[in-house]
């Protein structure tokens, strides 16, 4: 059972290693040739990527939000859940750790280390009820699509598709994270904690809702997230 917690934490700590790294590595390096449709694309496809190398693994839950959903929500136990959570916080620093490593930082800089942050002028609260629908619309393709028994195999696909869509609507105005942890790591790493609480609220309630909502479609563990 150790062994087996063990391998999952791992899995959920690479996933999450995965989007920063990846992700955050194409705002750093070509963002500025491919603009936020090219960002969009790229943080859609390292999600799928991640959920069909981790999805038999762990879930491939891969944030925090779906964590918390998943044990707010009883179907996941408690030591697991904390076990996942640590994973996946780690991952996000040490993605964000290694990109500063490897990237050129000029570019680094510029880009903030691939930070989320609010447009100007946007508040707190507005900010807030984005991540919150962007996340509600994420976690609700997991319970529609990833996690129902009939069209599981298309669960990759489409989180992936949702996570792009929804960078193409909320990056301009609060990052898109929809992920605590994707949010954490290059905030630690760059030093730039404005209106954090934001990316950690609206996801994680973002996530109960769409539970609270989609939740009785499937009873199955989810194989993306």
């Amino acid at each position: 059972m150790q062994d087996r917690i063990l391998r999952m934490a791992v899995a959920e700590f690479l996933g999450v290693f995965g989007i920063v790294f990846l992700g955050c590595g194409y705002v750093v390096v070509v963002s500025t040739t491919y603009g936020l449709i090219g960002i969009a694309l790229a943080f859609g496809l390292v999600v799928a990527a991640m959920v069909v190398c981790f999805g038999k693994i762990s879930g491939a839950q891969i944030n925090p939000a779906v964590t918390f959903m998943l044990w707010a929500t009883g179907r996941v136990p408690h030591r697991m859940a904390g076990t996942f959570l640590v994973a996946q916080l780690l991952g996000g620093i040490a993605g964000a750790a290694a990109l500063k490593g490897l990237a050129d930082p000029v570019r680094w800089q510029a880009a903030a280390g691939g930070t989320t942050g609010l447009r100007a002028g946007l508040g707190s609260g507005t900010g807030f009820a984005v991540e919150f629908g962007l996340t509600f619309l994420l976690v609700a393709s997991i319970f529609v699509v990833a996690m129902h028994p009939r069209r599981g195999k298309y669960g990759a696909l489409a989180v992936g598709a949702v996570v792009a869509l929804d960078v193409m609507l909320g990056a301009p105005l609060t990052g898109a994270s929809m992920n605590p942890a994707r949010t954490v790591g290059p905030a630690l790493v760059h030093g730039v904690w404005t209106d954090h609480w934001v990316y950690w609220a609206g996801p994680l309630l973002g996530a109960v809702a769409a539970a609270w909502v989609f939740g009785s479609t499937t009873p199955v563990e989810p194989e993306a997230g």
